[in-house]
């Protein structure tokens, strides 16, 4: 059994890392004593040094050296605990760490007058250009294998790309944004010949089954942002005309509330552990907790700058990657910087490209 085995490598590699070479027949009892100390209650180890478990005790009629009794103890603690695990459902290893994958963002071509998909990695190097063309609003999924773009989605390299069918006569699709089991996009929508109709929907990964979850009644659009880690939740932008504020929609019913007055610049990036919802007002960047408490800015560590673009959080939920132009230009470079407001990384330095729909993936190997 998988289990099984897990905790046998752990006790294995937890033996070899205290056992002391230096100790012959008490070797065993030297590591078990440093274990119980490490990782488990006393009583555990008591029990193993108890009358009926010592070397004294007899099975057919022979004694058991040191050795082997501490054999017999370890396979039946493993037989114990891996029955535990399985009956109950409680037992887990521990999550895989998370590693920053590369980093995606939109760069304008003044050859095609469009934007052209690149990627780089979390230092700035490997910078290459991964799709030509009218691709807008790349997004991670959340393996870090495929990119949502505006109409369709792609492998991370820019190969099998497939377009979202036509939502309705007259309506368009626009950006996307993955839900956290890569099953399902939260998508925007609207109609030019009927403003009123924009909105937020929830569609399969391929763009089918559109479920409507916000309509704007506004005249304006409704952005969707980054869906909660537990997928209960899509934070979203809702344009009024004059600015944006900060919302949240509830994937299962449709009921949204408000979390900040506008004007907020971009659709809310939601902390990988779902404590904050980070976006930009003015020129700081602000985070608040899902339920609109915690309100607070976090300041840029330069002063010579433009407004910066929109923040999103690294896949570790360390960071935040983001674009920002020079003071005095028109061309925005790529940024991270911790999620208090230091360590500023330049990820490009492109003086002559503006470069903008910045997204952080997950490592996918």
């Amino acid at each position: 059994m998988t289990a099984h085995r897990d905790v046998e490598l752990f006790l294995r590699a937890q033996f070899e890392a205290t056992a002391d070479p230096t100790v012959l027949d008490g070797q065993i009892d030297s590591v078990l004593s440093a274990t119980a100390g490490r990782r488990q209650q006393p009583v555990w180890l008591a029990a193993l040094r108890s009358y009926p478990m010592t070397t004294t005790a007899r099975s057919f009629g022979r004694p058991l050296s040191t050795p082997a009794l501490a054999l017999l103890m370890i396979l039946a603690l493993l037989i114990a605990i891996t029955a535990v695990g399985v009956t109950t459902g409680t037992f887990r290893l521990p999550p895989a760490p998370v590693v920053n994958g590369p980093i995606v963002f939109g760069r304008y071509s003044a050859n095609l007058e469009n934007t052209e998909i690149y990627l780089a990695r979390p230092d700035g190097s490997g910078i290459h250009r991964v799709l030509a063309g009218a691709y807008e609003c790349p997004q991670f999924s959340p393996d870090g294998k495929r990119l949502s773009v505006a109409f369709a989605t792609m492998a991370a390299d820019g190969s099998d790309r497939k377009p979202f069918p036509a939502l309705a006569p007259g309506m368009t699709f626009g950006c996307s944004m993955w839900s956290p089991n890569g099953q399902q996009l939260a998508t925007e929508a609207w109609s030019v010949s009927d403003p009123a109709v924009a909105g937020i929907f929830r569609v399969n990964a391929d763009g089918s089954d559109p479920v409507r979850l916000t309509s704007n009644g506004n005249n304006g659009h409704d952005i969707p942002g980054d869906w909660s880690p537990d997928g209960q939740h899509i934070a979203f932008s809702r344009n009024t005309g004059n600015w944006s504020d900060l919302w949240v929609v509830d994937v299962a019913d449709g009921a949204t509330r408000r979390l900040v007055d506008g004007p907020v610049f971009g659709s809310g990036s939601w902390s990988p552990d779902g404590q904050w919802i980070a976006a930009r007002v003015g020129r700081d960047f602000i985070m608040v907790h899902p339920d609109g408490t915690g309100y607070h800015a976090v300041r840029i560590p330069v002063t010579a700058l433009n407004e910066p673009g929109e923040p999103s959080f690294s896949p570790d939920g360390t960071r935040l990657v983001f674009n920002m132009k020079p003071l005095g230009s028109d061309n925005a470079d790529v940024y991270t910087m911790k999620i208090d407001g230091t360590d500023l990384v330049q990820i490009t330095n492109t003086p002559n490209d503006n470069e903008y729909f910045v997204d952080w993936g997950i490592d996918p190997n």
